[in-house]
């Protein structure tokens, strides 16, 4: 929990450093070297780190992705906007956590840790097109 909340002392500094893209992608890599760390060892300082990166990751991703919602919609429609991504991300977390063990049944943990991979692909893509489309939109008409 620790990972999750404690580089938020630093991600606004980060953001504006790197930019938010930036930001975004090097919170898909933490959570893609989950996956890595994972899968070379169940050791109790794999798991750690697994942790660890599993938390930043979260953090840049929820912090990135926060911001990205206050820029796309009109301040009259904030209440909505901000509920229903609450509700989404609450509903996928509770998703997950209730289908986890029921995927550790069926499967293993590294099955777990795989099918994570082309989630995170779709995020780093989408962030990578997100990003294009906001560049050709702030270029100058030629």
């Amino acid at each position: 929990i620790i990972a999750m909340y404690l580089p938020s002392l630093f991600t606004g500094f980060l953001t504006e450093r790197l930019g938010l893209t930036r930001l975004m992608l090097m919170g898909v890599l933490a959570m893609l070297g989950t996956v890595v760390v994972g899968v070379i060892s169940r050791d109790l300082l794999h798991y750690w780190g697994a942790l660890v990166l599993l938390g930043v990751g979260w953090n840049f991703l929820f912090v990135g992705g926060t911001v990205m919602l206050t820029r796309s919609y009109f301040p009259i429609e904030r209440f909505k906007a901000q509920a229903a991504n609450d509700f989404t991300i609450f509903g996928f977390q509770a998703l997950a956590s209730l289908s986890a063990g029921s995927v550790l049944f069926l499967a293993n943990w590294d099955t777990l840790l795989m099918m994570t991979l082309p989630i995170l692909l779709g995020i780093a893509g989408f962030i990578l097109w997100l990003n294009r489309q906001t560049v050709t939109e702030a270029s100058p008409a030629h």
